[in-house]
């Protein structure tokens, strides 16, 4: 237990320092926290037993951590193609230890985790990205809290046995519940300390999709565990599993936040 609080402590002092540290700080803390989780990642689905490739995918990674965080967006397709360049020569010079089922793990990851994980990076660099930032660990955790609750309390329906026993639909309900009113308690809040006006609806809507997406992401991140047979994609965080197992709800809810911010805004000055 005493481990448990305090790895929770650890977690919540890195999301504080993202949430109010500056550009500089928070790209570099997202880099990192992407770097680990990809490399837990690509050691789960075997991907650790190709050093070369698993070397490749983790200098990729920083060298898109380094373009988004410079915003040299423009660049990226250039970089990707090469990169995938790359894994198929890597393949064909190493075809008999190397598949390509292994060369397509490298870019299912690279994806996955570290391209969307560089959305919180994003964010931050929106107009009023210091307040958007705040909606994806909202969502990501207000789901989990209130589904977790609202399952104990409540849950007596299985949302998905097979994958993760202990989740009910009436949990999945309560984290969709949950997140609405804390996210738009935070919109009032953070409206009326900023002087900002607020589009409510836009926030509601946001709300009703971030639960969505923090629960598709986190019953993925298990699917993938079950597949390969592993209760943790690490052992970095004791009591907690590794960074991959804290993170796989904030995966998805990065791009959603990005690009709903960037349709419809929700703070208006």
């Amino acid at each position: 237990m005493l481990q448990r609080v305090i790895t929770g402590a650890i977690i919540a002092v890195v999301v504080l320092v993202i949430l109010f540290s500056n550009v500089v700080v928070t790209g570099a803390f997202v880099a990192l926290l992407a770097l680990i989780a990809q490399y837990e990642f690509l050691k789960v689905v075997g991907i650790g037993e190709k050093p070369v490739l698993l070397g490749t995918n983790l200098i990729f990674s920083i060298i898109f951590a380094v373009i988004v965080f410079f915003e040299k967006n423009a660049v990226l397709p250039a970089i990707a193609a090469f990169y995938v360049i790359l894994l198929f020569a890597i393949m064909l010079f190493n075809h008999e230890k190397i598949e390509f089922n292994h060369v397509s793990l490298c870019v299912f990851s690279l994806v996955y985790i570290t391209a969307s994980m560089l959305h919180i990076v994003t964010v931050r660099q929106l107009d009023m990205g210091n307040l958007y930032i705040f909606l994806i660990f909202i969502g990501a955790f207000a789901t989990d809290t209130c589904a977790y609750f609202v399952g104990v309390l409540f849950g007596k329906h299985k949302l998905c046995p097979k994958v993760s026993p202990k989740k009910t639909i009436e949990g999945a309900v309560g984290g969709e519940v949950g997140t609405v009113v804390l996210m738009l308690a935070f919109g009032y809040v953070a409206g009326k300390l900023n002087n900002l006006d607020v589009n409510y609806f836009n926030l509601a809507f946001l709300g009703i999709l971030s639960g969505l997406f923090s629960q598709l992401g986190d019953l993925t991140a298990s699917i993938i565990k079950r597949q390969y047979d592993v209760k943790d994609y690490g052992h970095i965080l004791p009591g907690h599993g590794g960074v991959m197992d804290r993170l796989d709800s904030i995966i998805l809810m990065a791009p959603l936040v990005y690009y709903f911010v960037t349709i419809l805004p929700i703070f208006v000055a």
